[in-house]
This record gives structure tokens, sequence and C-alpha cells, in this order.
């Protein structure tokens, strides 16, 4: 009976032990569809994302040396799945050879931990023949001996921001080539002022010569004092010639000059026309460092805010007019300050003064690309910053040029 009750006693605790491995089991297979469905939502959540978003996977098992690319990698270029061989000689093959050499330094030094990210532009080529330019930005993951063992990253079309880089280009240049011609113009019309004064003098001495002739009064001594007259005048017509024959040639290799000589370059070129203005000049130059840059560049963009800071002193009913130029450096640039003592910038004004086609001036008299074109060239072309603001005196332009523009 003893035995009996005990035997009875054992089935109800196993019984028990069994129910309750039951419901831990029960519990653990919610758990599980719990997880499964979580994990299902997390995998459509990314491939909308990755869908959503256009970019092409790659993920490269730097171990085994196996890569792949999704299918969306593959229709970027052209392709269906199936025609192109996840390998990484495919990438390597459609790569534009002036862009594999960085793409593989930016990569190798991402898996060499030299950098946190990869990121790198470059062309890939369509299977029709033309390049589309890819951004790619990828992360290796290392274990835990630091050892990288994958490579993991997006590809995202860029073509179409690149046509619209190159087209907001071709517009710049269009605009830097109008104003250049405008300039060109102003630069014609300065040669003819100059050219005026010492073509009327050879032409008065000519003339007294022949009547000297005429009335036969000519001596050796007046042939000689306007022959000589006639000779300093040539000389300073072709003093001019030289000075404005450097505006005009084309020039498009860097050279390393001081801003000091350029400045002054452009000055011997206006001087006459602020001279005719009573314009003063002041110059306080202090610097000694050469520049690598574009020299006529920076000329046409000096003459050309010059030329704006004497129309401005021309309406100017100051007694004292005057433009100073400043040349002086930071640790890390030279920097110019063109200041004219006129009536300065309008908060209005001082918004629009570097917005294309936007002028002051008339339309007979200004292009409204002048100061646009500076920034521009300065900006762009220059790599430095160019901005404008009001002093105590009046208008002032400043222009900063880094010294490492090699």
């Amino acid at each position: 009976m003893e035995q009996l009750n005990r035997r009875k006693l054992d089935r109800r605790q196993l019984s028990k032990r069994l129910n309750k491995s039951e419901e831990k089991f029960r519990n653990l297979y919610i758990e599980q569809n719990r997880l499964n469905q979580e994990l299902q939502i997390l995998k459509e959540r990314y491939e909308y994302a990755i869908n959503g978003t256009n970019d092409g996977i790659w993920d490269w098992n730097l171990e085994s040396c196996e890569i792949y690319f999704s299918p969306i990698w593959k229709k970027m270029l052209g392709y269906e799945e199936s025609e192109l061989e996840n390998a990484l000689s495919t990438w390597e093959s459609h790569v534009h050879p002036d862009d594999l050499e960085k793409a593989e330094k930016d990569y190798t030094e991402n898996i060499e931990g030299k950098t946190s990210y990869y990121e790198n532009v470059h062309r890939l080529k369509h299977k029709n023949g033309h390049w589309v330019w890819i951004l790619a930005r990828g992360k290796t993951i290392f274990n835990n001996e630091s050892k990288a063992i994958r490579m993991v990253g997006f590809h995202t079309d860029i073509t179409e921001i690149k046509n619209l880089e190159h087209k907001l280009r071709e517009k710049d240049e269009i605009m830097i080539a109008q104003s250049h011609n405008a300039a060109m113009g102003e630069m014609i019309s300065m040669i003819a002022h100059q050219w005026r004064q010492p073509i009327s003098v050879i032409s008065m001495g000519v003339s007294n010569i022949m009547a000297d002739l005429e009335l036969g009064t000519l001596n050796e001594q007046t042939l000689k004092r306007e022959a000589e007259s006639i000779m300093f005048q040539t000389e300073e017509l072709s003093k001019t010639i030289d000075d404005f024959r450097n505006f005009f040639k084309p020039n498009r290799e860097k050279e390393d000059v001081l801003i000091f000589d350029i400045l002054m370059s452009s000055l011997s070129i206006i001087c006459k026309n602020l001279e005719s203005c009573a314009i003063n000049i002041e110059n306080i130059f202090d610097s000694n460092t050469k520049l690598s840059i574009y020299s006529r560049e920076l000329q046409q963009v000096f003459i050309n805010i010059l030329n704006n800071a004497k129309e401005s002193l021309q309406t100017s009913t100051k007694e004292n007019r005057k433009i100073t130029n400043k040349i002086y450096e930071s640790s890390d640039s030279v920097i110019v300050e063109i200041c004219d003592n006129g009536s300065g910038f309008s908060d209005a004004v001082l918004g629009k003064i570097f917005d294309p086609y936007f002028s002051t001036k008339s339309s007979k008299n200004g292009t409204g690309l002048g100061l646009y074109m500076s920034k521009t060239i300065i900006e762009k072309h220059l790599g430095g910053r160019l901005w404008a603001k009001n002093s105590a005196d009046g208008a002032v332009i400043v222009i900063e040029l880094p010294k490492n523009s090699r």
C-alpha cells in the first residue's frame, strides 16, 4: 500500500514537471514567434528603406574575398542581376580609369583603420556605354582582434547632381566671359582716354612743324624741340600699350607672385582715370608672401573693384575723395581691403551686391556681372573668400586668399 501511494506521488510530481516543461516550451514558442515577427518587420523596414532610396548595396567579406552586389547596384549600371558576377573584378572593370586609383586608396585606408568611414565619388561604366557618377559610402567591420573582416556600404547614383553642377559651371563661365568682355570694353575706353592727350600733343607738334615750313621760319632748334616732344609722347603711348597688354593676354597657368605686384599693375592701368576724377590713392602694404594663383584673373578682379570705387566716388560731394588699398596677412591667408570714402553700401544693396545682373548703375553703364564675376573668380578659381562691408569711412571690399593655394 505504501509503495502504491509512493508511485502515485511520483506520477503527480512527474505530471507537474511535465506541465511546467510544457508551459516553459509554450512560452519559449510564443517568444520565438514574437522575435520572428519583429525580425520580419525589421527586414521589411530595411527593404523599404533600401528600395525607397534606390541605393545599391555591396557587402565584401575581406577574409574570403567574396563580395555581394544587390540587384539595385547592378540595375544602376543597366544590368539584370544575373548579368554581372559578384566579384571585385566586376567593380574594377567598370570604374573609370581616372578614378580607380583614388577609389582604391580611399577604401584601403578605411580597411587599414586610417579613416572612420569610406567615402568616394567615382564613375562606373553603364551597359550602354555612358558613365554613371557614383557616391560610394561604407564602413569596415573589425573583430575582437582588430582585424578587418568585412566591409559593407552603399552606392548612390549622383549623375543628375553632377550634370547640374556641370551646367552651373558652364553658366558661371559664360557670365565670367560676358564680364570679361565688358571689362575689355572698359579697358579699350581707358586706352582711348590715355592716348587722347599724347596724340593731341603729337598732332600739335606736327602742325607747328608744317606751319613753320610753310612760313619758312623752321629752324634746327625748333625742329629738335618738337621732335623730342613727339618722341616723349610716343614713349608714353608705348608704355600705355605695355600696361594694358598683360590684361588682354590669356593666362591659365598659376604663377608665384606677390599680391602687391598685381595690385600695383592694376593701379597703373586705371591711374589716369582716377587722376582725372581727382581721386587720391593711399596704399598700406604689409605682406611679403608669394601666392601661386592665376594672376590675370586676380588683376581683373582688382580693376573691377577699383572701377566700382571710382564710380561711387564720382557721385560723392567730399572734397578729399580717396581709395585706400591695404594688404596684410593672417596665419593662413593674405588679405586685401579696397576701401573708398564714399557713401558706403545701403542695407538693401549689401544684401544683393554679389547677385548676378544686379547693378546700382543704369543699364547703359553696367552689366551687373562685375562683382558676381569677382566673387566667382576669388572663391571658385582661387579658393579664397570675397565679401563686402561698411566701415566708418565708407565701403570696403575684402579679399582673402589662402597661403596654401598650391
